[in-house]
This record gives C-alpha cells, sequence and structure tokens, in this order.
C-alpha cells in the first residue's frame, strides 16, 4: 500500500518515475499497462493517449534501431523478428520482438516489455520521458498536466490516506480485548493470525 501511496502522491515526472519503480519492483509488473494507469491516473496523460502512440509506432521500428535483425530466423511480414540481445552479450537471436503483439522478450537475460520500456532501459530515462521520446517520434505533442486532474488525485490520496489509518485502528481493536468476539468468529471462519 505505502507504493500505491508513493505513486498516487507523485508531484513531478521525476517523483513519478522513482515511485514507478518501487511499485515495478514490490508487484512484479512488467511495466507495460501498469505504467500508463498510473500515469492516466495521476493526470498525467489523459486516457486514450498511449494507446494512440503504441498504434503510430511498431515496436519493430523502435527496437531496430539499436538491434541488426537476424534475417534467418526472422519473418518480417508476420512480424515476428529475431535479433541478439542489446541488454547482454551474445552472439545469438535469443530477442525476440512480435510486431503485431507490440512486445519484446530475450530468451536469455528474460528483459521483456513494450516500446516505452525498451527506450527506457536502452536510453536510461524515466517513463515519461520515454513517453516524450516516442511521442516526438510519432508526431504527437505531450499533453499539458490538467490541474482538474491534480485535485482529483489529492482527493484520492486522502481518501486513500483515511482508509489506511481506519484499517490500523481495526488491527489494532482486533488484537485488544474488546476484539475477542470478532478473533473467535474469524478463527471459527479459518483464518489464523497471520492473515490478520
Amino acid at each position: 500500500m505505502a507504493a500505491l501511496d508513493c505513486v498516487s502522491g507523485a508531484r513531478s515526472h521525476a517523483q513519478l518515475d522513482r515511485a514507478l519503480e518501487v511499485k515495478n519492483c514490490e508487484t512484479g509488473l512488467g511495466g507495460l499497462a501498469h505504467f500508463g494507469y498510473v500515469a492516466m491516473m495521476n493526470g498525467l496523460l489523459p486516457p486514450g493517449f498511449l494507446d494512440e502512440l503504441r498504434t503510430r509506432l511498431s515496436i519493430g521500428q523502435v527496437v531496430g534501431r539499436k538491434v541488426m535483425w537476424d534475417q534467418r530466423k526472422s519473418n518480417q511480414g508476420k512480424g515476428d523478428l529475431w535479433a541478439p540481445c542489446p541488454f547482454h552479450q551474445e552472439k545469438s537471436a535469443s530477442f525476440h520482438v512480435d510486431d503485431r503483439k507490440g512486445y519484446y522478450y530475450c530468451f536469455g537475460c528474460h528483459a521483456k516489455g513494450d516500446a516505452i520500456s525498451f527506450v527506457r532501459e536502452t536510453e536510461n530515462v524515466g517513463f515519461m520521458e520515454a513517453v516524450r521520446i516516442l511521442a516526438d517520434e510519432a508526431g504527437m505533442t505531450m499533453p499539458a498536466r490538467d490541474p482538474e486532474a491534480q485535485k482529483k488525485v489529492d482527493r484520492r490520496k486522502l481518501l486513500a490516506d483515511v482508509m489506511e489509518q481506519a484499517v490500523l485502528f481495526y488491527r489494532l481493536q482486533l488484537k485488544t480485548g474488546a476484539g475477542t468476539a470478532a478473533r473467535d468468529y474469524l478463527a471459527g471462519r479459518g483464518l489464523r493470525d497471520e492473515a490478520l
């Protein structure tokens, strides 16, 4: 929950990028749709902007700037592209790009993602900077931040804080003498103390 609070409380692009890294590590999400969802919820990007960006850009073109495709293994007509991985040193083509589905995967180092995460990793930039780079390449203008969206984010943050305080209060109440009946009920339902 702390990582989610950190993400929803981000005030700048740099804070958002740091929060997303924390959230990515804690949840194990590959950073594909999750990054875009959080950026939209924070009022940084309007709904549909990332979808339009992915529609306008081919991941094969984005990745193709950094790798040489293996012509024997690749089938460009089907969007099935193979190359040596740009993330680790190798001679064989274990890096796969599925242009139609819009993702890449390396069978050697297990790197995976979409065009945005590829730019983040290869250019060593944050999420919003990667989106800006790809938007420039696609001829799209980055949307300005909506002040009304910031008010919604602040309200969401406040509500999340209130809910977290309520959770802490009821957990403490459950451990006191007044919570005996509730503990017995939960034990009867099969919940162990670790779950509480």
